[in-house]
C-alpha cells in the first residue's frame, strides 16, 4: 500500500486520504476453504469527524480485482464507487453511476442503480442494484424502507417487470 496525500492527522479528523493498494496475489484459507485475491485500487477517505465520513474505491487495473473463494470467482471492475456516514445516516452506491462485476463462467452484470441509503448498513431504507444476465433477462433488488425489499424480475428480457417477489432485508442474508 502507498500512501498517495494525507491532509490532517488519521487519529484525529477532520483528515483526507488516499491511498493506492496493490494486490498483486494474496492467497489465503478461511472456513470454506483455499482464496486468493489480485489487483490494485485506489482508496481515499475524507473523515469530517469519528460519524462522518466518506469513503471512495476505484479499480485501477485494466482486468479488475479478482477475489476467488468457494471455487468462484469474482472479478470487480468497478470505475468509482462511493460509501460514507453521517451520524446515523449510511450510504452505498457508485461515483459514476456504475458498479459492475463478472461473475464465475457466464459474465452477470451487477449495477447499483440507485443509492442506497438508510439508517443501517445492512438494511437500507432507499436505493435498487440490479443483476442482468446475458440473455438480456434481469433481476432488480428495489429497497422499499428498512425491512422489506421488492425483487423485481423480467423473465425475457423486454423491459417489463414478469413477477415482483416482496422479501425482507433479512432474507437476503
Amino acid at each position: 500500500m502507498t500512501i498517495d496525500a494525507l491532509t490532517g492527522d488519521l487519529l484525529a479528523p477532520p483528515f483526507v486520504v488516499g491511498a493506492t493498494i496493490a494486490i498483486p496475489g494474496l492467497n489465503f484459507v478461511d472456513d470454506v476453504g483455499p482464496g486468493s485475491i489480485a489487483g490494485s485500487l485506489l482508496y481515499a477517505r475524507d473523515a469530517a469527524s469519528d460519524t462522518a465520513f466518506v469513503d471512495g474505491a476505484q479499480v485501477v487495473d485494466a482486468g479488475g480485482l479478482t477475489i476467488q473463494n468457494e471455487g468462484r470467482s469474482r472479478t470487480w471492475t468497478a470505475t468509482d464507487v462511493t460509501s460514507g456516514a453521517a451520524g446515523a445516516t449510511f450510504s452505498l452506491g457508485p461515483g459514476d453511476g456504475t458498479l459492475a462485476v463478472d461473475i464465475v463462467v457466464d459474465p452477470l452484470a451487477l449495477e447499483v442503480t440507485g443509492l442506497f441509503s438508510g439508517g443501517d448498513p445492512y438494511a437500507f431504507s432507499s436505493g435498487d442494484i440490479t443483476v442482468t444476465a446475458p440473455d438480456g433477462s434481469s433481476l432488480v433488488v428495489r429497497a422499499v424502507d428498512d425491512v422489506y425489499v421488492d425483487i423485481e424480475i423480467d423473465t425475457d428480457g423486454d423491459g417489463t417487470v414478469d413477477l415482483v417477489l416482496p422479501s425482507d432485508w433479512e432474507s437476503l442474508y
